[in-house]
């Protein structure tokens, strides 16, 4: 009660303190909370801006005070254009917090508006078996705990959350072992769709979507991953996770889109300390659907942040396309080690880094099926690391090997194709400086059954804003039919000491 009082008077008190400076103040400041976003221990808030008269000349004040006034956190911005959510995380639960908005007016700090809010309770609900995990899709909001392994063997599993997943999971670090998906949704995973949630501290063991015998077969547009489909805001957290022995087997006759990695299909939140060991993806598409195909990530957008993980995985990529399932005559096909396609960051410091990559990326045919009728553009680009990427990436090891097996026939010359595969990526556009990238050695094996234009490299094929430098050890290998391609791009080290400055790579170098 008297914690109340206090914040009650510190309410009063800083209202007394907008209304005393609004003769002055032309600048206002709302607040909007994003919805599901108020936890037992988090809260975002958008941050709403009107200054038409450019009031605001100095810097932005936020800062969050307890219930007993004080000071927590104290944020500072250059400029209102630099503030757009705000995030607070490790709150206390059922406590309240307030946060001011100020600036300086001639020295003095003049508060622009306050906000006040009260965690939620915190209420966790324990998981011990399967029927309780599954249970879970009754309450996409929950603050979930697992509290032992659990064995999925002879379960029919569809993933608790198809629908928006707000709440959170802890996996204590225990086990979900012996996982078969069967059927093909939207978002498929153990974890299909994720909004403003958080999964953390838990272990994956030979999670299976599909078999080699029986693939799952979709029709359908798909965001397809061993943990989460889609990770769907900036809100959301996935982390300290370990997938071990696990695969897809997926088939599509989409002509939409289809975005699979083993983490997630499409990320748009944080991914951070996450290790994946002897797992696979294979995807088989018969259509001209839009292929986004990572090791990690299919999809990374552009409020996605990647750090500190260790990747070791295997892609199976094939396209036999079937001429009556398909509707319009273009294909885009992106496939890396880490992540088919990445888009510019939404802010400036959202980056991908600290990648330990050990890749084998298969493309076992690559059949569009041309006839007389078709026109129009086919890309396909595949990277060591990345098909494409607009962003800056650092402090990146990888040992990865490419093999393609071109067996398309265009007699006619009629559509242009852009096929190119990169030991690093096809295409890197971004002015940011990229550091710290070592490809350890790389093979590429082209093998041409009809001819082809296809660019081969061990650098970047596509760099347009800015020439990058790229590092190798053991060097690069390249074979197009059997004869060797050979390269002088990237800068060869003699050692790995102090050459990597993100310790997480550095321990697991230290380790091997």
């Amino acid at each position: 009660m008297k914690k109340f009082i206090k914040l009650t008077l510190l309410i009063i008190f800083f209202s007394v303190l907008i209304g005393c400076a609004s003769p002055k103040r032309k600048a206002e400041v709302s607040f909007e909370l994003v919805e599901g976003s108020l936890k037992n221990d988090t809260v975002a808030l958008n941050v709403i801006f009107s200054d038409p008269d450019n009031y605001i000349s100095e810097k932005i004040y936020i800062k969050l005070l307890d219930q007993d006034g004080n000071e927590l956190e104290s944020r500072n911005y250059n400029s209102i254009d630099d503030i757009s959510l705000l995030v607070y995380n490790e709150l206390l639960s059922e406590t309240s917090y307030l946060i001011l908005v100020s600036t300086l007016l001639n020295g003095d700090e003049i508060v622009l508006n306050s906000y006040t809010f009260t965690t939620k309770k915190d209420s966790n609900i324990k998981i011990y078996d399967a029927e309780d995990f599954l249970q879970m899709s009754q309450d996409r909001n929950g603050n979930y705990i697992l509290m032992n392994d659990i064995d999925f063997s002879g379960v029919q599993f569809t993933s608790p959350f198809t629908s928006a997943f707000n709440g959170t999971f802890n996996g204590q670090g225990y086990t979900l072992k012996n996982i078969e998906m069967t059927t093909s949704y939207l978002y498929n995973g153990v974890f299909g769709y994720v909004a403003s949630g958080t999964i953390r501290d838990l272990k994956l063991e030979n999670i299976s979507i599909g078999t080699n015998e029986d693939p799952v077969i979709t029709s359908s547009s798909t965001k397809t991953a061993i943990l989460v489909g889609y990770q769907s805001t900036s809100l959301s957290t996935i982390e300290n996770i370990t997938i071990t022995s696990s695969q897809i087997y997926l088939e599509s006759l989409s002509q939409t889109f289809i975005y699979s990695g083993i983490i997630a299909g499409e990320s748009r939140g944080l991914i951070r300390d996450i290790e994946v060991i002897d797992s696979y993806v294979y995807l088989k598409s018969s259509s001209n659907a839009v292929v986004k195909l990572g090791g990690a990530v299919g999809y990374i957008n552009e409020s996605s942040e990647i750090y500190d993980i260790k990747i070791e995985s295997k892609i199976d990529f094939q396209l036999d396309s079937e001429i009556s399932n398909r509707d319009n005559h273009d294909f885009n096909i992106y496939i890396g080690g880490i992540s088919g396609d990445v888009e510019p960051a939404l802010k400036k410091s959202s980056s991908i880094s600290g990648i330990y990559l050990t890749s084998e990326i298969n493309v076992l045919s690559l059949n569009f099926n041309y006839d007389e009728t078709d026109y129009g553009t086919h890309t396909v680009l595949i990277g060591g690391l990345f098909g494409s990427i607009d962003r800056n990436f650092d402090n990146i090891y990888s040992v990865s090997d490419i093999e393609l097996n071109y067996n398309s026939e265009n007699k006619d010359n009629t559509v242009k194709e852009y096929i190119s595969v990169s030991a690093i990526a096809v295409s890197v556009n971004t002015y940011n400086e990229i550091s710290n990238v070592l490809v350890y050695s790389s093979s590429i094996n082209i093998q041409l059954t009809f001819e082809a234009d296809i660019e081969v490299s061990e650098y970047v094929i596509n760099s347009p804003l800015k020439r990058h430098e790229f590092f190798t050890f053991q060097g690069s290998s390249i074979l197009i039919d059997g004869i060797e391609k050979k390269e002088d791009l990237l800068m060869k080290i003699d050692s790995l000491d102090g050459f990597f400055t993100n310790d997480f790579i550095v321990q697991l170098i230290n380790l091997d």
